[in-house]
């Protein structure tokens, strides 16, 4: 196998390379780059297995080295992001939304060791080669995900990529989550439904109207608050909790109050 550590201090790069070689052998080949451009050009002329990717680089972010490569070539790579703890909320969640792996700094031998063996799963499957598009995709888009694509984990280690307005509701079902879209297909995803609820609410439009159901609200034909009762535009009917159906009638309301969009919003709401 073919390694590229991609860390700008050099005492970490040869820890970092050092501790790869420990764990796979001596007899694969670990290559080492502590800025943007030696880093694009060796990856521009290799096939790599696994990229080992620090996210800020002395010039830029190892995002900016995807996108440069991806303008030339397909990253068949598996991607590990080297992360401190105090990089930008937004880029993690962009990375796990899009199922590519990460390891905090100061690196465990333990976590890194299972990374590599995940990795080495995923290469004879190859079921994330389209994982970094979705990555590139989010953090470009991090103003406007409502019309975006995130990966979800399915059994057996299978990677689904959905574009979040074709989601209509998801349902959590104890360790697991039920994904069910507008055409009606559902999908069970391998995370709790607290994995993907908060960055749904907070960037693509998602309600939570109970403690085990969250809608997209692009999807919402009509409200019922007399029966707690959410109409999806396919028909589908789904029960409000008490406390979850006050806080939509009280965010339909508090949309309705915006003249501009009164006529597109008051069939949502039923007094």
């Amino acid at each position: 196998m073919r390694f590229l550590v991609v860390e700008d201090i050099k005492s970490t790069c040869d820890m970092i390379a050092q501790m790869i070689e420990t764990i796979v052998g001596s007899e694969h080949i670990i290559e080492k780059s502590m800025n943007q451009d030696d880093a694009y050009v060796k990856i521009i002329e290799n096939e790599y297995d696994i990229l080992f990717l620090d996210i800020n680089l002395p010039i830029g972010t190892s995002f900016d080295l995807l996108q440069k490569v991806l303008q030339k070539k397909k990253i068949k790579s598996q991607i590990i992001f080297l992360t401190g703890q105090k990089e930008r909320e937004y880029l993690m969640s962009a990375i796990k939304f899009s199922a590519i792996d990460y390891l905090y700094k100061p690196i465990d031998q333990l976590e890194l060791s299972e990374a590599i063996n995940k990795a080495k799963v995923e290469i004879l499957n190859q079921e994330k080669i389209g994982q970094v598009n979705v990555l590139m995709e989010l953090v470009a888009n991090e103003k406007n995900l409502k019309n975006s694509t995130v990966a979800f984990h399915l059994p057996k280690g299978k990677i689904v990529n959905l574009n979040t307005m074709d989601i209509v509701y998801m349902f959590a079902e104890g360790p697991i989550t039920q994904i069910n879209l507008e055409n009606e297909t559902s999908f069970t995803a391998m995370r709790n439904l607290g994995y993907y609820k908060e960055f749904l609410q907070e960037h693509c439009d998602y309600f939570l109207i109970s403690k085990g159901t969250l809608i997209n609200l692009s999807q919402l034909d009509s409200y019922d608050h007399k029966k707690l009762l959410v109409t999806m535009k396919n028909g589908v009917e789904l029960n409000c909790s008490r406390r979850g159906g006050k806080q939509l009638k009280e965010y339909l309301q508090n949309s309705l109050s915006k003249p501009s969009i009164w006529a597109q919003l008051r069939k949502f709401l039923n007094n």
